[in-house]
């Protein structure tokens, strides 16, 4: 594996390539649950082969300045020539640690998760999930729809202390308030 300021236009395809692997492990070999539903995820459109969810795991929102995904002091080699989701009306691009981050997909819903949920009434009351993985410091976010179906939303890495501080702070909060017991897993197909 590259350290994380080596990927540049030349091996970013053969990072997002071997990755994806990760995404088929979770999707595709098990069938998740949250509270016994079952967990769906958006299949289509495809981009570039790949199911769009997926690139939306391995990238992050567009800011035409200088990059801080990987240290507030480096700027890194962003953007990439292969960047297929910078035309979108809300453009993203690749980002290395997003990627190299999917290791901890496999058998994801079946840890020890730190699970909660948040109402997000500027999106019209959408009922969102999170699950944090407070071990590999990573996060996956679910969304409840009104018809009572479960859909993954997109996951992505927590990288400062601070964020994982605030995370924990607001799954404290809603334990003490909710006492109902909420469980994830996986099982294979």
């Amino acid at each position: 594996m590259l350290d994380n300021y080596e990927y540049n236009d030349e091996n970013i395809r053969s990072l997002v390539d071997s990755h994806y692997q990760n995404y088929i492990n979770l999707f595709f070999n098990c069938i998740n649950y949250y509270n016994k539903m079952e967990i769906y995820r958006k299949r289509f459109p495809d981009v570039d082969g790949y199911e769009k969810s997926y690139f939306h795991l391995i990238t992050k929102e567009y800011k035409p300045s200088d990059c801080d995904c990987m240290s507030p002091f480096v700027i890194c080699n962003h953007p990439f020539s292969y960047n297929p989701l910078i035309d979108e009306k809300t453009p993203r691009e690749l980002c290395p640690i997003r990627i190299t981050a999917t290791d901890c997909l496999p058998n994801y819903f079946n840890r020890d998760l730190k699970i909660w949920t948040k109402i997000l009434s500027k999106q019209g009351l959408k009922k969102r999930i999170l699950c944090f993985d407070d071990k590999n410091d990573y996060m996956i976010i679910l969304e409840e729809r009104k018809n009572g179906d479960i859909y993954f939303v997109t996951g992505y890495p927590i990288e400062y202390s601070s964020r994982k501080k605030r995370l924990m702070k607001e799954y404290e909060n809603f334990k003490k308030e909710n006492r109902t017991q909420i469980k994830t897993e996986s099982i294979p197909r």
